[in-house]
């Protein structure tokens, strides 16, 4: 019961802190900061998605590997915060492509990458799920796979982490109404 509620939390959070920053034009301290707690929340949160309807393989790797990105993520921006990155790109030494193309923020994408597409193909396969999530869940991988393509578009990144974010909060409250159906249930 926990999980769905957190999900929820952290994602909404997280979208938060990316509209923030998005507002403000890049990654500021208190919003890298809440985005960092939020990812974290959303790696554990995430497992909600296990109560999906006919969970197949394919979504199960869509939550373990979304709970890596998530968590790399969330690492990513404590180096961001925390080295002095914030420092160099608003002195002009270094561009937010320059953190995009490290390997740490890579291989948080591959991660992403294959939670998606493994989502994806879940929802395309669940019968009872609606097939919408199937296709946004293609949608956000492309999204997100042209970061590597424009990776010094900030705008870009946080509007495609937005749209995911609300996602998975969407995921989270299909989670919270399985919940509460099934308490329904039982109390009859």
């Amino acid at each position: 019961m926990i999980l769905a509620p957190l999900l929820i939390l952290s994602a909404l959070g997280w979208a938060g802190a990316e509209i923030a920053m998005l507002a403000t034009g890049g990654v500021g301290a208190v919003p890298g900061t809440v985005a960092t707690l939020a990812l974290f929340l959303l790696g554990a949160g995430i497992f909600a998605a296990r109560s999906e309807p006919d969970m197949v393989r394919a979504g199960r790797v869509g939550i373990v590997m979304t709970a890596f990105a998530a968590l790399s993520y969330g690492m990513v921006m404590i180096i961001v915060l925390t080295s002095g990155t914030l420092g160099a790109i608003a002195a002009g030494e270094i561009g937010y492509g320059d953190v995009v193309l490290t390997p740490f923020y890579l291989l948080a994408l591959v991660f992403l990458e294959a939670g998606l597409i493994g989502f994806a193909v879940h929802f395309a396969k669940a019968a009872s799920a609606p097939r919408w999530l199937a296709r946004g869940f293609a949608a956000l991988a492309i999204a997100h796979a042209v970061r590597l393509f424009i990776p010094g578009v900030f705008w870009w990144h946080a509007a495609a982490n937005i749209a995911l974010a609300l996602m998975l909060a969407y995921l989270g409250l299909r989670a919270l109404d399985r919940v509460r159906r099934q308490s329904v249930l039982r109390k009859r």
